[in-house]
């Protein structure tokens, strides 16, 4: 099992915290489906509906680099538990507010945001985390297995709420999504990492920021990485942002319809998180980043081309791989060249790239889409995609 992509389930604590994940990782999918499909329903403007995407991603975009900073100086672990119960909190008001028919186009991109918000204070520490829980021989396995947990759950979590959505409605969703935090807290609340002495006072905000920046900065490996991801962002972000409307416009779908496309997305990083370990051993990681690109600008155009549903999965899970295959490996590569002590902020300041390009991207395919109509929106984003190339 050693040399496998499996190796770090041999570890407890990233094993429990694994199985949490994908738990959560499940609530936040059936979430997303009927977010989605609520906006769409709420209002029939591409660039509003791109709009729930940019919810997401803004955060994330903006907030990192403080959520790699608290990472980096302070427990990691208490750092997460308080963003979990935020994320709790505000899910749980989503749902009543759903449920009491009051929710609106705003409210919902609101709550949507703050949710993102605590994604942004979570992510870097989960991140930043990994390195402690598995040995570094481990480390790109241990990278690869969160994003395979992520994206199983795509993979079967899309269709899930699709039928919830279908059947009960979007506030039910949430509240489901609002019950999948309990593992995640209850895994963190059991974890005792090992403490180290630290007898020096956090940094302060700025300078811990402006150590982070001058270190990436200062690294050309590091701001080609994050280059690339914010390209990678930019162009791949058409996939999901305009996902609703390809369902619901051009294939005349419902959520169920949607939740299957999403469903093959999910299944083709599975696949590719499932295989790239022993790809890697054979391939450099910089013709997989670029054949990557190549897959998703080609599942970006077939997809702008398809008026089948079966062909857009087909499509979906071509992008779904290249997306897995990309992510993975910014990650990776980001965590074994980067010292423990500026981690987190390294791994946040790749999340503003990455996520900065996604946000400014919901906005501009959805207005493109707008103007010029679904397919040429997919086929300009196709077309970024071999910058990235």
């Amino acid at each position: 099992m050693n040399g496998t992509t499996f190796a770090p389930f041999q570890f407890r604590t990233f094993r429990l915290l694994w199985i949490a994940s994908l738990i959560t990782n499940l609530g936040w999918q059936i979430q997303s489906v009927a977010a989605g499909w609520l906006m769409a329903s709420l209002s029939s403007s591409p660039a509003t509906v791109a709009l729930v995407q940019a919810a997401v991603t803004f955060p994330l975009a903006i907030l990192s680099m403080l959520g790699g900073v608290f990472a980096d100086n302070y427990e990691r672990r208490t750092v997460m538990i308080l963003a979990q119960v935020f994320m709790l909190f505000m899910t749980i008001s989503l749902a009543g507010l759903t449920w009491a028919a009051l929710i609106s186009p705003w409210a919902l991109l609101v709550f949507t945001f703050a949710i993102g918000c605590g994604v942004a204070m979570h992510l870097p520490s989960w991140q930043a985390s990994v390195g402690d829980l598995v040995p570094r021989k481990h480390l790109p396995q241990a990278v690869m297995l969160n994003g395979m947990g992520f994206n199983l759950m795509r993979s079967v979590g899309p269709a899930v709420g699709g039928a919830i959505v279908a059947a009960f409605g979007a506030a039910v969703s949430f509240a489901i999504n609002a019950a999948t935090y309990f593992p995640v807290l209850l895994a963190l609340a059991s974890w005792k990492p090992e403490r180290t002495p630290n007898f020096l006072p956090p940094e302060p905000l700025g300078s811990a920021l402006g150590a982070g920046l001058r270190y990436v900065i200062l690294s050309p490996d590091h701001v080609k990485i994050m280059l690339r991801g914010a390209v990678f962002g930019f162009s791949a972000v058409a996939a999901l942002a305009l996902m609703p409307l390809v369902a619901r416009q051009l294939l005349q779908g419902t959520a169920i319809t949607f939740g299957l496309i999403l469903t093959c997305f999910g299944a083709g990083a599975v696949t590719v998180a499932l295989t790239l370990h022993r790809v890697r051993e054979k391939v450099e990681t910089e013709t997989i980043i670029r054949v990557s690109f190549l897959f998703l600008a080609t599942g970006l155009m077939a997809t702008a081309l398809s008026k089948n549903v079966w062909a857009t999965g087909v499509a979906a899970g071509v992008t779904g791989m290249a997306w897995q295959s990309s992510m993975s490996l910014f990650n990776v590569a980001t965590q074994l060249s980067t010292p423990r002590w500026v981690l987190g902020r390294a791994m946040s300041i790749l999340q503003v790239f990455t996520f900065g390009g996604m946000t400014l991207g919901s906005v501009t395919w959805g207005r493109v889409a707008t103007a010029a109509g679904l397919e040429t929106a997919l086929a300009l984003a196709s077309a970024t995609c071999l910058l990235g190339a």
